[in-house]
């Protein structure tokens, strides 16, 4: 397994223990590799603006 498969399998497995379903699409450019989550509960994985200490 690379490195950035196992980035991959780890985000997807806490997503997953966190009670979340999610893909994971890996993109890479310059280098610099990042992996994007996609999810039908994207809001509360990544914030929807609310409750945010202003």
């Amino acid at each position: 397994m690379t490195v950035q498969e196992i980035a991959e399998q780890s985000l997807k497995n806490l997503l997953a223990s966190l009670g979340f379903s999610a893909d994971i699409e890996v993109t890479e450019t310059d280098g610099i590799v990042c992996l994007n989550i996609a999810s039908p509960d994207s809001q509360y994985i990544i914030g929807g603006g609310r409750g945010q200490a202003g």
